[in-house]
């Protein structure tokens, strides 16, 4: 479902923000926009949020920007400048003919140019031969952690805002449902016992203009075989009484909460099947309009459930 989420901090690190936003998906499709010093963060951020997401297009975004204090402390780490000019020297070896890099371009490798407060120890800044340039100490991924912990608790407070408001409009459209059932079922059995008199009644005119060979009492007989064998094809109460039940479990699941999109999705498509076959063996005008009006309102909620996680 839809939701919104952001949440800032400054660190000795930088100004770190974290965004989340999604749209609707019937599946989790989880997506990350960092930059490189922030890509070991990744993993566990992804455990974070599909520990609480289980459904929608959702696009996490996260930075790092240097404060002012840290813009005025440059600082070049010379192991990995070192180690870059080691590696850049084995690929002229091999190919002369390459360009050496630019001094903007070795400034742009991750792990040659950071930033740091004036009182962080410069212990802290040096990278040893063990360690990767793209991953920070520890503590920069925990702050980062920490900082989407209240991200996804606002994104999750806008969902359940949306929810309760989405949970209201679905309640209506049972209530809708329930109601032209409930038509339904005492109109239906007067349309078939009027169908049926009025095949009769045709019958019977038609049979007594052109005077049949057979017996007229033999051939009524026979017709009303036929009106009774329509009259049960056209009969659709255990259709309505499925659709009533599934009109009920979709008020207990609702009313039960949790993740409930999936399953109220299934049920709609149930629901939908049902008012079909109610379309289809339609007698009258009146029927086919009830099962039109059903449809409806199942297409209207099978709409919010898409936006339901």
């Amino acid at each position: 479902m839809t939701g919104y989420a952001n949440a800032a901090t400054e660190s000795p690190f930088g100004r770190i923000a974290v965004e989340l936003k999604s749209v609707n998906s019937r599946f989790l499709d989880l997506s990350f926009r960092t930059p490189d010093q922030l890509r070991a963060v990744e993993g566990p951020a992804r455990e974070a949020i599909s520990s609480k997401v289980h459904r929608g297009k959702l696009e996490c975004r996260i930075s790092l920007a240097p404060t002012a204090a840290q813009d005025d402390a440059l600082h070049i780490n010379q192991a990995a400048l070192a180690r870059l000019a080691v590696a850049i020297d084995a690929v002229r070896a091999q190919v002369p003919h390459t360009a050496p890099p630019t001094a903007s371009e070795l400034l742009r490798w991750p792990g040659v140019l950071r930033t740091h407060s004036n009182d962080e120890p410069e212990a802290d800044l040096q990278t040893t031969d063990h360690d990767s340039p793209n991953l920070q100490p520890p503590n920069l991924n925990g702050a980062v952690l920490t900082l989407l912990g209240q991200a996804l608790a606002d994104y999750d407070a806008s969902r359940v805002r949306e929810g309760a408001h989405l949970r209201q409009v679905m309640v209506e459209q049972l209530k809708g449902m329930e109601s032209a059932i409930s038509t339904l079922r005492q109109r239906v059995p007067e349309l078939i016992a009027a169908q049926k008199q009025r095949m009769e009644d045709r019958l019977r005119e038609a049979l007594t203009a052109t005077g049949p060979a057979v017996p007229l009492e033999e051939t009524f007989d026979r017709v009303r075989q036929e009106v009774a064998a329509l009259g049960l094809r056209a009969d659709v109460a255990e259709e309505l009484d499925r659709l009533g039940a599934h009109v009920v479990e979709c008020h207990r699941v609702i009313s039960a909460g949790g993740a409930a999109g999936k399953r109220l999705d299934f049920l709609a498509q149930e629901m939908n099947r049902e008012a079909n076959t109610i379309g289809s063996k339609s007698l009258a005008l009146e029927q086919t309009r009830a099962a039109m009006d059903l449809k409806l309102l199942i297409e209207q909620l099978r709409e919010q459930v898409q936006n339901l996680e």
